[in-house]
């Protein structure tokens, strides 16, 4: 009998990666941290593998990467997201709905906005320039500036690598995870070439491009494994106990209400 097998593939630059610990309980075959700044120093021991990469692409660009580079040896589904999970909330609801139904449903899950209008919504799209979400991460000025892609603005890339591809969903932020034989749906050789559209550079234009497009390229993905951003709630975080801090201070509200 088939073992279910995940792996976490976190891209790494010099985060605080106590959120993990939230998911130490979760038996992931591997977790791969591919960093591109400082050595991490991660707060749980698992079967952890650490990648130095050169600081180029972003988070797009480690995941393309470890993709090509472990193509033939994927574990069932693999997780993709950031070091920043802990300080951008957004992202860290995505994770917590998302790793809960990987081990649920052994498949693809992605958290998505429903877009009816994407293929129109980003004609002209450009990004000149930009700079991270995350304080810890912010450049100088001058990395702020975005290296052009090779081919721009993004409706005239993405009619080079995926024409004819439509989706009426995207999943934001980098955070999502996907299973092998969706991976699969690409051959590697359309990986390699796109992992050859990332410069050597650490804020390159086309991170934007790919960060509208995952869905696309693992196309197509079924509708069973798009979770909507407005329907589904990531569950309360757990603290020793079981409960939430909101929850024991109100509970201890009460009790001091009731002497």
């Amino acid at each position: 009998m088939h073992t279910f097998t995940c792996d976490l593939v976190i891209a790494y630059y010099k985060e605080n990666l106590s959120w993990m610990k939230e998911f130490e309980d979760k038996s992931f075959r591997k977790i791969y941290i591919y960093t591109k700044g400082k050595d991490p120093h991660p707060p749980i021991q698992q079967n952890i593998e650490i990648i130095k990469l050169d600081n180029i692409g972003r988070c797009d660009h480690t995941y393309m990467y470890h993709i090509v580079h472990n193509y033939d040896t994927l574990a069932d589904v693999t997780v993709f997201c950031t070091g920043s999970i802990g300080n951008l909330p957004h992202k860290n609801d995505t994770l917590r709905i998302i790793i809960p139904k990987v081990f649920e449903t052994k498949t693809s899950a992605f958290r998505v906005r429903h877009e009816p209008d994407y293929t129109t919504k980003y004609n002209g799209f450009k990004v000149n320039s930009w700079r991270s979400s995350n304080k810890n991460n912010q450049e100088n000025i001058s990395r702020n500036v975005a290296f052009p892609a090779t081919v721009r603005p993004f409706e005239k890339w993405y009619d080079k690598f995926f024409k004819g591809i439509h989706t009426e969903y995207v999943a934001y932020g980098g955070v999502f995870a996907v299973s092998k034989a969706h991976i699969h749906h690409r051959k590697l050789e359309s990986y390699k070439e796109l992992l050859d559209e990332f410069p050597q550079h650490s804020n390159p234009e086309v991170g934007h491009y790919f960060e509208r497009v995952w869905l696309t390229i693992f196309h197509p993905i079924p509708k069973e494994c798009l979770y909507l951003e407005n329907a589904h709630v990531p569950p309360p975080k757990k603290h020793s106990g079981g409960y939430t801090r909101k929850i024991k201070r109100r509970n201890l509200r009460r009790r001091r209400n009731t002497r």
